[in-house]
């Protein structure tokens, strides 16, 4: 089982993370770094930090425009085109 966290703070510290872990009830954490998460956090085996800079420097320069950030959170367009450049380098 995976942990996702938006906004993971350990305001309490990890030990009871590290427990978890160790006993199997979880087997890895995913959280944005969209927070501060110290290097003590980031060196543990179940951690795992999802890089969202670039979504969020995209909807600022979307609202700083003053366009709805609708199809930025819905991710299929995104998604799309991916699947667009995997396939056109298969064909090549």
């Amino acid at each position: 089982m995976f942990l996702c966290s938006t906004f993971s703070l350990f305001t309490e510290g990890i030990e009871r993370f590290e427990l978890a872990y160790e006993d199997n009830t979880f087997d890895g954490l995913y959280t944005t770094n969209l927070t501060y998460i110290k290097d003590e956090v980031k060196k543990q085996k179940w951690f795992n930090s999802v890089d969202c800079s670039e979504k969020i420097a995209k909807a600022i320069v979307t609202l700083n425009d003053g366009k709805s950030i609708s199809p930025l959170l819905n991710g299929k367009a995104d998604l799309y085109k991916k699947m667009e450049k995997i396939q056109g380098s298969h064909t090549k």
